[in-house]
């Protein structure tokens, strides 16, 4: 995803999403991943301030939350790249959608992460690094 605040452009893959990442979301911003998501599918204010904290972040510039309360969400919202709109808006719309089901429904099982006993019922399998 990428978008301009202040003439600086962001790219922003919001597949990859650590979980420092999410202590430090939640805790400058109050936002939690699913908010996140949620707020940039609902073109929320809130929303789009935690994608340019996030991005900034990432950036490895000084940041926080309050430095965005002037923050001019029309303009970030406005310089969105929407080339190639098909093949990468479809792209983020897919990420974003995994994401959701993810929060929503917990991650899907792999024929390598679940063993199935003689009675049907599915047991995750923890890693023994865990």
């Amino acid at each position: 995803m990428k978008f301009k605040v202040d003439e600086v452009e962001y790219v922003l893959d919001l597949s990859i999403f650590t979980t420092g990442e999410a202590i430090a979301l939640k805790a400058n911003t109050k936002l939690t991943l699913g908010d996140l998501i949620n707020g940039l599918s609902n073109m929320d204010g809130v929303g789009i301030a935690g994608l340019v904290y996030l991005a900034k972040r990432r950036n490895n510039e000084a940041v926080r939350w309050a430095d965005l309360n002037d923050l001019n969400i029309m303009a970030v919202i406005e310089s969105f790249d929407t080339s190639d709109e098909d093949e990468v808006g479809d792209q983020d719309k897919k990420q974003l959608a995994e994401q959701e089901a993810v929060l929503k429904d917990g991650p899907a099982p792999t024929s390598d992460s679940t063993v199935t006993s003689s009675s049907s019922v599915t047991t995750p399998v923890i890693p023994r690094s865990w």
